[in-house]
């Protein structure tokens, strides 16, 4: 398949809410997407989603600070790769925000488009001042 011959790839998922959960004011978010690229694992795929499945959850308390928590998991269909995820936001009074930023590559194989981040797991945070 050359670089500019036509080919298929969708994405499609949805997120549903538990409102309320636990008798509390907290609302849970499952979400669920699926990614597919008919090219697979040729070389000129750029894409990483060639047939994998998204699983997460979102977790709001829905408290002053605008607490919120989303984490899911990448999950390679064909390979045993897969990429965790998570976010993470808090306020502080009104002018500050405390952001989790964490991505982890885990089981990329040698051959992978993703290979060159098998090695660059990371996890920002970042304090933010608004005014």
């Amino acid at each position: 398949m050359g670089y500019q011959d036509p080919y298929w790839a969708t994405t499609g998922g949805f997120e549903y809410t538990f409102v309320g959960i636990g008798q509390s004011k907290a609302d849970m978010g499952v979400l669920v997407e699926y990614a597919y690229d008919e090219r697979g694992d040729a070389i000129e795929t750029v894409s990483p989603y060639d047939n994998d499945l998204f699983l997460g959850m979102r977790l709001t308390p829905n408290d002053p600070a605008t607490t919120m928590l989303l984490m899911g998991l990448m999950q390679d269909l064909e390979d045993r790769e897969n990429v965790l995820r998570i976010e993470a936001s808090r306020r502080f009074g009104s002018h500050w925000r405390l952001i989790l930023e964490a991505w982890f590559f885990l089981n990329i194989a040698e051959d992978s488009v993703l290979q060159s981040f098998r090695a660059d797991d990371f996890a920002r945070l970042e304090l933010a001042y608004y005014f």
